[in-house]
């Protein structure tokens, strides 16, 4: 099924009988909401389209002045809406539905991102094969305003030097994690507008203890469009990501040429891609 097809309109379930929800871990999925009506309603046909049966979707809508508030209310008890006319800003607002989730996994995805199909069954299966695992993460496309796949981004497994030096190695629209994470670690850190989940994955994989599992599979969409967060505010979000970088790196008394990571990133990429078959889509990056 296209991506676009699948965010359009209700999807029933193929399922000739009904799942048990015994059966699936529960998992929590939250969406900060502000503003983006023109994109919201595809949000969050991506998340019940999934038909998963064991869901806790939470929108947190922060304080919106758009018709943001009636889409969500049209899928009535199936999402539970958190509104009270705070406007939190965009981390603070995910932290509260973080803080009202129930679930085993727990994941938020933005308000004008989606999700891509299967990617919760996908997930669960993944769960259940790594109890050891406390953070999952796959690749994404990138889709315009029309949700037609633009490009895509396949991920590698976690390596947190590259994450250091060269930015996110894994991205929100396809990365879920336990409760637990955020009793040893904290939840994000409101002093960031931009680049919170960035310095989260810092936070959480610097100690070297915990082994985000990566899966081969497209999990979501993040959206280019005029309008979106991370197009208006590219140098506030690479200032942010700078500053952490850094603190990190003194933290962790971590200090290599960048030049030199690139280059071992590379080649790791490289012998991974090549392992798994798809080299070419290394090489077609670099054109």
């Amino acid at each position: 099924m296209q991506l676009s097809e699948f965010v359009s309109k209700r999807i029933p379930s193929s399922s000739k009988t009904a799942l048990n929800k015994n059966d699936y871990p529960k998992i929590s999925l939250i969406t900060p909401s502000y503003g983006q009506e023109a994109f919201i309603e595809r949000t969050i046909l991506s998340v019940l389209n999934q038909n998963y049966p064991n869901l806790e979707y939470i929108i947190v809508d922060d304080a919106s002045k758009d018709n943001s508030n009636e889409i969500i209310k049209k899928y009535g008890d199936q999402i539970i809406l958190l509104s009270d006319g705070i406007n939190r800003g965009q981390t603070a607002a995910i932290n509260h539905g973080f803080k009202h989730a129930t679930g085993d996994i727990i994941g938020f995805q933005n308000a004008d991102d989606i999700f891509a199909p299967n990617a919760f069954f996908e997930l669960a299966k993944a769960y259940k094969e790594s109890p050891e695992s406390a953070l999952f993460f796959g690749n994404i496309f990138i889709v315009d305003e029309n949700d037609e796949i633009t490009n895509t981004m396949r991920m590698t497994p976690y390596n947190y030097v590259e994450h250091l030096y060269l930015g996110m190695q894994m991205h929100n629209q396809a990365m879920f994690w336990k409760p637990s994470v955020f009793k040893d670690y904290g939840y994000f850190d409101e002093n960031y507008n931009y680049s919170f989940d960035y310095e989260f994955m810092c936070r959480y994989t610097e100690d070297g203890k915990t082994k985000p599992r990566y899966v081969e599979g497209f999990w979501g969409a993040f959206r280019i469009h005029s309008t979106s967060k991370t197009t208006l505010i590219t140098p506030e979000y690479a200032n942010e990501r700078i500053r952490i970088s850094a603190h990190f790196r003194k933290k962790g008394n971590i200090d290599e040429s960048p030049k030199w990571i690139r280059i071992k990133s590379y080649l790791r990429k490289a012998v991974y891609f090549l392992s798994t078959g798809h080299l070419s889509y290394m090489l077609s990056r670099l054109k």
